[in-house]
């Protein structure tokens, strides 16, 4: 979501089901375990429902109008989502509206620029990703990296000559980018990357029993910042290595 609000991975989640004024289902379960993941929970009824329809019998209200004019309302506001769920659908007119919105949702994920946390392997150009399934179990995936930003070789030169850093080592790196159909990491923004832990403590940083910790290096304009083990450095600017806009 926008409006710089600080979610579980900057996850906002939109959910379209029906609303039981009695029984805990749909809406009411969906939200009551997605908060408690700490997701930020979007939702609005396809409907509301007097009871659950294991009881036989119930009243049904259509809320078609009120949910796509709040919908119009978020989208003016600036609120985006990174996933949509889809539960009880009341009715062909109100299917056929939500199929759309499904469909634009996928169409600006394609586009937007995400955050991607994992760790690298130069040596192949291979990036190692867990991709969160939200509420499935989550799935490790692998891309290819095109580097736009033009940071990294200067990145690893840097962890060469300070830490003996090769490229057969994993560094764990935070970027933005877009991932194609053919599994491509295109690299926008390089946020942080970390060290790896091994080469701090054999190069005479962070140690586990304390002892030196460095807070700047010797490279113009990254700072390193203690972080537990192992230590994360921030990619602040570095006009001498290439732009990272």
């Amino acid at each position: 979501m926008k409006n710089n609000t600080s979610t579980r991975k900057q996850d906002a989640l939109l959910l379209l089901s029906d609303a039981p004024s009695y029984g805990t289902v749909a809406l009411k379960m969906s939200e009551a375990v997605l908060r408690r993941m700490h997701y930020e929970v979007f939702s609005l009824p396809t409907a509301l429902i007097s009871n659950t329809l294991n009881f036989g019998k119930t009243e049904i209200l259509d809320t078609t109008a009120y949910l796509f004019r709040s919908l119009s309302v978020w989208k003016e506001l600036g609120f985006d989502y990174s996933a949509l769920f889809l539960g009880f659908v009341n009715g062909l007119a109100q299917a056929e509206q939500l199929y759309q919105l499904a469909k634009e949702e996928k169409e600006k994920q394609k586009t937007a620029a995400k955050e991607f946390e994992g760790q690298y392997l130069k040596a192949t150009n291979t990036f190692y990703y867990v991709k969160d399934k939200l509420v499935l179990p989550n799935k490790k995936v692998t891309y290819t990296l095109n580097d736009q930003t033009g940071l990294i070789d200067g990145i690893y030169q840097f962890m060469a000559e300070k830490y003996g850093v090769s490229d057969m080592d994993l560094v764990t790196f935070k970027v933005s980018g877009t991932v194609s159909k053919d599994g491509v990491l295109t690299v926008s923004k390089i946020r942080n990357y970390r060290i790896p832990e091994d080469k701090l403590y054999q190069n005479g940083g962070y140690v586990p029993d304390g002892g030196y910790v460095p807070t700047t290096t010797d490279t113009p304009g990254v700072t390193v910042q203690p972080q537990g083990s192992p230590e994360e450095v921030r990619i602040l600017d570095i006009p001498s290595i290439g732009p990272n806009k």
